[in-house]
């Protein structure tokens, strides 16, 4: 909100505009995978984010191996290679937040 005082007036009224604030937007957020990986090179997230209002806009990653979360890649954009085996099923889940909306991916 914003007040602007009416000046000039001597009988002590006071006048206020009130501008119009328009709502947050989400936050975007973008998730890239290889197609294909084998277990001689890291598997990497290509993650991006945006904000329509310019707020900053924070990132949570989550790696997920066969179903159950690996907690030791929690905010990492790599799976090192080690950690990769034959018939595995990773999954990558991405949060953005704006400090007022959260997005997921």
């Amino acid at each position: 909100m914003v007040t602007t005082p009416y000046e000039g007036d001597s009988s002590g009224i006071l006048s206020v505009q009130i501008a119009e604030v328009s709502p947050n937007t989400a936050p975007q957020v973008s998730l890239s995978l290889p197609s294909s990986v084998d277990s001689s090179t890291d598997l990497v997230a290509i993650i991006s984010s945006s904000d329509a209002d310019d707020d900053p806009v924070s990132i949570s990653i989550q790696w997920l191996r066969n179903g159950f979360r690996e907690g030791s890649l929690d905010n990492l954009q790599t799976v090192p290679a080690t950690m990769l085996g034959p018939g595995q099923i990773w999954t990558c889940k991405v949060i953005g937040n704006d400090g007022l909306k959260t997005v997921k991916r």
